[in-house]
C-alpha cells in the first residue's frame, strides 16, 4: 500500500490543517493510499501538560529535549517508510527535508513566508510539487524559487458538514476570523456601518476574541 505522511502545524485548533489535508484523508484511504499524520508542534514544543506551572518546570529540567529527540525519531521512521510527504505551509529546519529522496509536497492556502520566511524558504527548496491556494500566493511564491504547483483553492467537504434546514428573511454577512485578523474587519468598520444602516440586513461575527469588537458595528451587528 503507498503511504502518506502528512506534517501539520497543530492540533484540530489548526483551520488550515483541517482544511487542506485532514478532510481529504478518508478519500486518500478509498484509493488506496495509507495516511498518517505527524504534528510539528511535537519538535519544537511537546504539550507534556496543561498545568502551566509543571509545563516551565518539566522545561527547566530538559524533559522536553528528551521528548523532541524521540519525536524526531520517530519522525525520521516515518519518513524512511513513507512514499510521499505532504508538508502544511512550512517544515522546520530541523526536520531536515534534504536528507529524503521522496515526492515532498508543500501545501500553502496563506501569505506565511511573510512571517516565517527562513523555514518557508528551506521547505520550498526541498518541495517537487506545490499545492497552492490561490493566484496570488503563486504568484510571490514563484519570487522566491520556481517549483511546479497546482491550484486548488481551500473547499468545505460538504459530506462533513451536513446542511441544516435554516431561513432567514434578512440578508446575513458572516465572517469568521482569528484574534489575529480582528484588526482587519475593524479597519472597515465605517463602511461595513454605513452598509448595514442603509439595508435590512445583520453582521454576524465569529470570533474567539469577542471582546475586541464592542462598541465597533451597530445594534444590527451579533457577535
Amino acid at each position: 500500500m503507498r503511504k502518506i505522511i502528512c506534517i501539520t502545524q497543530g492540533g484540530i485548533e489548526s483551520p488550515s490543517a483541517n482544511f487542506r489535508i485532514r478532510q481529504y484523508k478518508e478519500l486518500f484511504k478509498k484509493d488506496g493510499w495509507e495516511i498518517s499524520e505527524f504534528n510539528l508542534k511535537n519538535l519544537y514544543y511537546p504539550e507534556l501538560t496543561k498545568n502551566l506551572y509543571f509545563h516551565y518546570l518539566i522545561k527547566l529540567l530538559g524533559v522536553y529535549f528528551i521528548f523532541k529527540k524521540i519525536n524526531k525519531l520517530i519522525l525520521h521512521n516515518k519518513f524512511k517508510k513513507t512514499d510521499v510527504i505532504w508538508i502544511n505551509k512550512y517544515a522546520i529546519k530541523q526536520v531536515e527535508l534534504h536528507r529524503y529522496n521522496k515526492v515532498i509536497i508543500q501545501d500553502i492556502d496563506d501569505a506565511v513566508f511573510y512571517n516565517s520566511l527562513e523555514n518557508f524558504t528551506a521547505t520550498l527548496n526541498t518541495a517537487t510539487h506545490l499545492l497552492i491556494g490561490n493566484n496570488f500566493l503563486a504568484n510571490e511564491i514563484l519570487k522566491i524559487k520556481k517549483v511546479n504547483y497546482d491550484i486548488i483553492p481551500t473547499a468545505i467537504h460538504i459530506d462533513l458538514y451536513p446542511k441544516k434546514q435554516y431561513f432567514n428573511d434578512k440578508f446575513v454577512i458572516g465572517w469568521i476570523g482569528s484574534p489575529y485578523t480582528n484588526k482587519y474587519l475593524i479597519e472597515i468598520k465605517d463602511s461595513l456601518n454605513q452598509f448595514l444602516a442603509k439595508n435590512d440586513c445583520e453582521l454576524h461575527i465569529i470570533s474567539d476574541k469577542l471582546e475586541d469588537f464592542e462598541g465597533v458595528f451597530t445594534e444590527k451587528c451579533k457577535l
